[in-house]
């Protein structure tokens, strides 16, 4: 399993959570972010807006190159100033934790 990021420009953050539903991600859930990295940090990114959405999702390790394939094709998050994902292993999530999680998802 994996913590996928996901960080956009706010405009676009209906169109990440219908394609993470679309290919039935575990659990995401979506928070508004404002950044205070330097102009040099955001350059570097490719990011022109300090307004955020971020998204954090489980996804299972079969799925996350789909996942990204489809950010690329569908909604053009590798051209400069549109978004930044990337995927960190969760080698250790206690089955208890991750059950507290889904059955969270199930009461929203």
């Amino acid at each position: 399993m994996k913590l996928l990021i996901t960080i956009v420009n706010r405009n676009v953050i209906n169109k990440v959570v219908a394609l993470l539903n679309d290919k039935k991600v575990n659990f995401s859930v979506d928070f508004l972010g404002k950044g205070s990295a330097s102009t040099e940090i955001l350059d570097t990114l490719g990011i022109f807006q300090s307004e955020k959405s971020v998204v954090f999702s489980l996804v299972n390790d079969d799925s996350i190159d789909t996942i990204f394939e489809s950010y690329k094709d569908d909604l053009d998050l590798l051209s400069k100033g549109t978004g930044v994902s990337f995927a960190i292993n969760l080698d250790s999530i206690s089955k208890s934790s991750l059950d507290a999680i889904l059955n969270k998802k199930e009461e929203l």
